[in-house]
């Protein structure tokens, strides 16, 4: 099998190099250049904190949770105002009515101005605009047994609001992205450097070698990339879930 790689390999040399470049290249241009407009959020609750959540009625505390939520503009488009719809509001639902308390704990600008009016079993959601990145970050105490549920259309998405999951790191996307980055570099760095010299790195040991580890760093790359894109961007971070994801791990 190797020997077969490696006869392959030399009929290609280094033009596979440029291949592997260009696939790198036209992944991210596909990625940053192709229009999408995408609101996306994540969730995560815990028990309540006696000390820190203002209930009155302390017997029935262990019926009820917290919930944060995490939204941003995932996509590359600004979303404003005008692109949510009269018909379907962007808004969280409650099936129980059980919602005792709503908060908002960040914002990434002051002046995007989001307002969360809670009017009987639900919030609306509304802001003035969310460039790339932008968002907030809410709280509410709700009944442990009762479901939630974020929804609404926005023009130009494709899809509805994407709810990407629970919150699985503390600081977001950020350490996915500088492991992507570093990888990519590399990546990019080993195969220039053999197209411009002729010289495999010395820590590849042979073509073979770095030509597997090329295309095994681009498939890791990508999934680095796309897992990246589900977490919350770094900028809208609070210290509360990073206590907790801590516990969590502990």
């Amino acid at each position: 099998m190797y020997m077969i790689l490696e006869e392959i390999i030399k009929v290609l040399d280094r033009g596979l190099s440029g291949i592997i470049i260009g696939a790198i290249i036209g992944f991210l241009t596909s990625h940053y250049f192709k229009d999408r407009t995408e609101l996306s959020y994540q969730t995560v609750s815990f028990p309540l904190n006696i000390t820190q959540d203002y209930l009155s009625d302390k017997k029935n505390l262990r019926k009820f949770v917290k919930t944060i939520y995490i939204v941003w503009n995932s996509g590359n488009q600004v979303i404003t105002h005008d692109d949510i719809t009269s018909a379907e509001p962007l808004r969280l639902t409650s099936k129980m009515n059980s919602i005792m308390l709503l908060r908002t704990l960040k914002i990434s600008k002051i002046s995007n101005e989001v307002h969360l009016p809670f009017k009987l079993h639900e919030v609306l959601i509304d802001f003035k605009f969310l460039t790339p990145g932008d968002g907030f970050v809410f709280e509410v105490i709700h009944h442990r047994e009762d479901t939630l549920s974020l929804d609404g259309q926005i023009v130009g998405m494709k899809k509805r609001i994407k709810h990407n999951g629970g919150i699985n790191m503390a600081n977001g996307r950020r350490g996915l992205q500088t492991s992507f980055i570093l990888m990519t570099a590399s990546i990019f760095g080993i195969n220039i450097m053999y197209i411009i010299t002729g010289v495999v790195a010395p820590v590849m040991g042979s073509v073979v070698v770095m030509y597997l580890f090329s295309i095994i760093g681009i498939i890791l790359s990508i999934f680095l990339f796309k897992l990246s894109l589900k977490e919350f961007p770094s900028n809208l971070k609070i210290k509360e879930i990073g206590e907790y994801i801590m516990r969590l791990r502990k």
